[in-house]
């Protein structure tokens, strides 16, 4: 597998504004701790929208509920793009996780010619295994941005895992007939989000919301979400048009989560 470059992601991307910042503003790191991290610390000094970063290994990278993992050189491909919304700068941030599963899911067929699954919120999956994730976060100031990260496990070895992880991690390699080139994919992934990026903006997301219901993991399961120290059950059965998840609880009662952590009960009973 060719290593993930730079020159390769930029003349790949068909994008009119995302990688397409001045000369040298997009990065591709070998190691660094995070992309996100990397992304703030740019839009702190001014990066222009649509800014890249990538990186083939991560060493701190990050995930929901402030989880830390390290990913080796090349297993997979690590990225973020920054966001300048402008005056649109408070999202539904499920609705932006929601657009981003959808374009790598779009992607991830068009390169691979792999189907994958999407989990409510940022999880992509599949063979019912994590095979990557999503990370957006806002800046909350002022100046408002957005970074929008994605990790995907292209050729995770099992035993660079922890025993723990070993049954629940995917890596692309196992299920694609040909090897996955990461430039090619990572430009792809970005080239579709930016497809999406309009009707997200102007709020016209039934499109983007009907392709994430086909390819969701999620509706029609019964799962466990956990809310801070809140735990709750019950069935999903759809989302709503802000990204929100719909729960009817084992009591009848009807909920929307827009945050929070869910595992789906397996046929066995248990949660995962």
């Amino acid at each position: 597998m060719a290593p993930l470059s730079l020159s390769a992601v930029e003349s790949s991307l068909q994008t009119t504004w995302i990688g397409r910042a001045p000369l040298g503003a997009n990065e591709l790191w070998d190691s660094i701790d995070s992309t996100n991290t990397r992304a703030k610390e740019l839009a702190a000094q001014g990066a222009p929208n649509g800014t890249l970063i990538l990186a083939r290994r991560q060493t701190a990278g990050r995930g929901r509920l402030g989880r830390i993992w390290e990913s080796p050189l090349d297993a997979g491909v690590y990225m973020t793009v920054l966001l300048r919304p402008g005056e649109k700068s408070i999202y539904e941030m499920p609705l932006l996780t929601i657009a981003a599963g959808v374009a790598a899911a779009r992607a991830i067929e068009q390169v691979a010619s792999v189907r994958i699954g999407l989990k409510w919120v940022n999880d992509l999956v599949l063979d019912g295994r994590k095979l990557g994730g999503i990370l957006a976060e806002s800046s909350g100031t002022l100046a408002p941005y957005v970074v929008l990260g994605m990790g995907i496990n292209l050729k995770l070895e099992t035993a660079d895992l922890p025993d723990e992880l070993r049954l629940k991690v995917a890596s692309l390699h196992e299920f694609a007939k040909d090897e996955i080139d990461p430039s090619r994919l990572a430009a792809a992934i970005w080239s579709q989000f930016e497809q999406l990026w309009q009707p997200l903006q102007s709020g016209q997301c039934q499109q983007i919301l009907g392709e994430w219901r086909d390819y969701s993991v999620t509706i029609g399961q019964k799962i466990k979400a956990t809310i801070g120290e809140k735990t709750l059950e019950g069935l999903a059965v759809d989302v709503t048009d802000s990204g929100a998840l719909k729960l009817i609880q084992d009591d009848g009662a009807l909920i929307e989560l827009t945050a929070g952590e869910i595992q789906i009960r397996t046929a066995g009973g248990a949660y995962c």
